[in-house]
């Protein structure tokens, strides 16, 4: 993401990231077994056992098979490069309040309430994993779309917040207006 690579302070091996109204928005490691996080302890357990340890705290999480989020705790973190999930090599993030690398993640969720199984979430996945997260945004869209059950008003609102928060063009919003109304006039498919 461009707003992502331009805002983005680095100093050793933890970094910000900014919002575009300059206040901080994610802090983060790419050697995350050097954090020490309050009801957590040190991150340095393998990625697949952090992901138990951080259910516990939070049973709401969204786990997938190389990353997971809690939004309850606003950390996630990310298996770096093509690391195993036996790796401790992860990035880890703790995120503020509303900001676009928290909410971002929000995106699975309303591919689950549109009725998406494994294989969508998988497509997800793989513009996730590369980062490709206003991809990620118009393949949920795109989901929405084609959808057999209506996408309600609170998903059609988040999916146009993170389009303002990650800059989306005016077509996107057209495309996803004419989504949200075909929905409430019960015709998802165009």
């Amino acid at each position: 993401m461009g707003l992502e690579k331009n805002r983005m302070w680095e100093r050793g091996k933890t970094w910000l990231r900014y919002s575009r109204d300059e206040r901080v928005a994610a802090v983060g490691t790419v050697c995350a077994f050097s954090w020490v996080v309050d009801g957590l302890g040190r991150l340095d357990a393998p990625f697949c056992e952090l992901a138990a340890v951080v259910r516990r705290r939070d049973p709401d999480i969204l786990v997938r098979p190389r990353s997971l989020c809690s939004f309850d705790l606003g950390l996630t973190f990310e298996l770096h490069g093509g690391e195993s999930v036996r790796s401790k090599g992860y990035i880890a993030t703790a995120c503020a309040r509303k900001s676009l690398w928290l909410e971002r993640w929000r995106l699975y969720g309303v591919a689950k309430r549109l009725g998406e199984g494994e294989s969508g979430l998988k497509e997800l996945d793989e513009w996730t994993d590369a980062d490709e997260w206003e991809i990620a945004l118009e393949t949920v869209a795109s989901m929405a779309e084609t959808a057999s059950m209506p996408i309600g008003d609170a998903d059609g609102e988040l999916l146009r917040c993170l389009g303002l928060m990650m800059g989306m063009d005016r077509e996107f919003f057209a495309w996803l207006d004419d989504i949200v109304e075909r929905s409430r006039n019960g015709r998802t498919q165009p």
